[in-house]
């Protein structure tokens, strides 16, 4: 059976909840409002299928593990994204550098994330 499903709702709320698992969970511009991802990334985890990805997009925080942003968003390390994703028992497949968006015309640096099972 395969589900096609756009969920619009609080991401907690609904992985925790559901009893679906997925091939592929998408989460741009979500992750951006969490400071510690860890129990978000462990709860998806566990609702992805073994040959599923979890894609996502964060800004990039090149001084701290995590930092808060003057635009009330958070940023990450790269290395505290790879201690997260060990954690939660992913693999990274791709850490992707990228323009997140762009404020006041100024491009913000930011990540796009596959993590793998």
């Amino acid at each position: 059976m395969h589900l096609h499903q756009l969920v619009c709702g609080d991401i907690i709320e609904y992985i925790s909840s559901t009893k679906n698992n997925y091939d592929l969970i998408v989460g741009s511009g979500v992750l951006i409002f969490f400071g510690d991802l860890q129990d978000a990334v462990t709860k998806i985890a566990q609702k992805i299928l073994p040959s599923g990805h979890f894609v996502f997009t964060l800004y990039e925080s090149k001084h701290n593990d995590i930092e808060i942003r003057d635009n009330m968003h958070f940023a990450h390390s790269e290395k505290y994204i790879e201690q997260v994703a060990k954690q939660a028992g992913l693999h990274i497949k791709q850490i992707k550098p990228v323009i997140h968006e762009y404020e006041h015309e100024q491009p913000q640096p930011g990540f796009v994330v596959s993590l793998c099972k």
